[in-house]
Protein backbone atom coordinates (compact mmCIF):
# COMPACT_ATOMS: atom_id res chain seq x y z
CA UNK A 1 0.00 0.00 0.00
CA UNK A 2 1.28 2.92 -1.06
CA UNK A 3 0.70 6.54 0.85
CA UNK A 4 2.03 9.95 0.91
CA UNK A 5 2.49 12.54 3.29
CA UNK A 6 3.86 15.45 0.84
CA UNK A 7 0.57 15.92 -0.72
CA UNK A 8 -2.08 13.46 -2.75
CA UNK A 9 -1.21 10.09 -4.18
CA UNK A 10 -0.99 10.43 -7.67
CA UNK A 11 -3.60 7.48 -9.16
CA UNK A 12 -2.41 4.98 -11.58
CA UNK A 13 1.25 5.74 -12.04
CA UNK A 14 4.80 3.33 -11.67
CA UNK A 15 5.71 3.84 -8.11
CA UNK A 16 8.91 2.31 -8.83
CA UNK A 17 10.12 4.72 -11.17
CA UNK A 18 9.38 7.52 -9.01
CA UNK A 19 11.53 5.44 -6.61
CA UNK A 20 14.34 4.78 -8.67
CA UNK A 21 14.63 8.50 -9.81
CA UNK A 22 14.81 9.49 -6.53
CA UNK A 23 17.86 7.25 -5.64
CA UNK A 24 19.15 7.84 -8.87
CA UNK A 25 18.90 11.55 -7.86
CA UNK A 26 20.80 10.79 -5.05
CA UNK A 27 23.74 9.22 -7.00
CA UNK A 28 22.80 5.60 -6.21
CA UNK A 29 23.02 2.81 -8.68
CA UNK A 30 19.85 1.02 -8.61
CA UNK A 31 18.73 -2.58 -10.25
CA UNK A 32 15.05 -3.32 -10.13
CA UNK A 33 13.97 -7.03 -9.76
CA UNK A 34 10.44 -6.06 -10.59
CA UNK A 35 8.82 -9.55 -11.89
CA UNK A 36 9.41 -12.97 -10.04
CA UNK A 37 11.20 -16.10 -11.25
CA UNK A 38 8.04 -17.47 -12.71
CA UNK A 39 8.13 -14.77 -15.27
CA UNK A 40 11.61 -15.97 -16.30
CA UNK A 41 10.06 -18.32 -19.39
CA UNK A 42 7.77 -15.62 -20.21
CA UNK A 43 10.46 -12.80 -20.56
CA UNK A 44 12.87 -15.19 -22.35
CA UNK A 45 10.16 -16.02 -25.14
CA UNK A 46 9.50 -12.77 -25.56
CA UNK A 47 11.59 -11.34 -28.62
CA UNK A 48 9.70 -8.72 -29.94
CA UNK A 49 9.26 -7.40 -25.98
CA UNK A 50 5.52 -7.56 -26.18
CA UNK A 51 5.33 -9.11 -22.95
CA UNK A 52 7.22 -6.91 -21.21
CA UNK A 53 5.64 -3.73 -22.87
CA UNK A 54 2.39 -4.63 -21.30
CA UNK A 55 3.99 -5.30 -17.69
CA UNK A 56 5.39 -2.02 -18.10
CA UNK A 57 2.00 -0.30 -19.54
CA UNK A 58 -0.29 -2.08 -17.01
CA UNK A 59 -0.57 0.70 -13.85
CA UNK A 60 0.11 -0.11 -10.22
CA UNK A 61 -4.00 0.20 -9.62
CA UNK A 62 -4.30 -2.33 -12.15
CA UNK A 63 -1.85 -4.55 -10.35
CA UNK A 64 -3.41 -4.42 -6.92
CA UNK A 65 -7.05 -4.68 -8.59
CA UNK A 66 -6.05 -8.13 -10.36
CA UNK A 67 -4.23 -9.19 -7.06
CA UNK A 68 -7.01 -8.19 -4.60
CA UNK A 69 -9.72 -10.01 -6.67
CA UNK A 70 -7.47 -13.27 -6.73
CA UNK A 71 -8.73 -14.76 -10.22
CA UNK A 72 -6.24 -16.14 -12.90
CA UNK A 73 -8.60 -16.43 -15.19
CA UNK A 74 -9.27 -12.47 -14.92
CA UNK A 75 -5.45 -11.74 -14.98
CA UNK A 76 -5.07 -14.43 -18.09
CA UNK A 77 -7.48 -11.90 -19.66
CA UNK A 78 -6.15 -8.64 -18.71
CA UNK A 79 -2.70 -9.16 -19.14
CA UNK A 80 -2.19 -11.38 -21.97
CA UNK A 81 -5.69 -12.55 -24.52
CA UNK A 82 -6.79 -8.52 -24.12
CA UNK A 83 -3.05 -7.81 -25.38
CA UNK A 84 -2.88 -10.89 -27.94
CA UNK A 85 -0.46 -12.81 -25.65
CA UNK A 86 -2.96 -15.23 -24.48
CA UNK A 87 -0.14 -17.83 -26.52
CA UNK A 88 2.48 -17.54 -24.20
CA UNK A 89 0.29 -18.92 -20.92
CA UNK A 90 -1.89 -21.31 -23.02
CA UNK A 91 0.43 -24.37 -20.78
CA UNK A 92 -0.14 -22.62 -17.46
CA UNK A 93 -3.50 -23.52 -15.65
CA UNK A 94 -5.60 -20.34 -14.04
CA UNK A 95 -3.94 -21.19 -10.27
CA UNK A 96 -0.48 -21.45 -11.77
CA UNK A 97 -0.96 -18.06 -13.37
CA UNK A 98 -2.34 -16.20 -10.58
CA UNK A 99 0.58 -17.65 -8.41
CA UNK A 100 3.31 -16.30 -10.60
CA UNK A 101 1.27 -12.95 -10.51
CA UNK A 102 1.26 -12.88 -6.84
CA UNK A 103 5.00 -13.42 -6.53
CA UNK A 104 6.60 -9.85 -7.83
CA UNK A 105 10.53 -9.87 -7.91
CA UNK A 106 12.50 -7.75 -5.21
Amino acid sequence: NYQRLDGPVRGNSKVIQEFEGVFRGAGYDCIKLIWGKAWTELIENDPDGRFIDVLERTPDGDCQRLAAKQDGALVRKEIFDDNGLGHMVAHWSDAELLAAFMQPGG
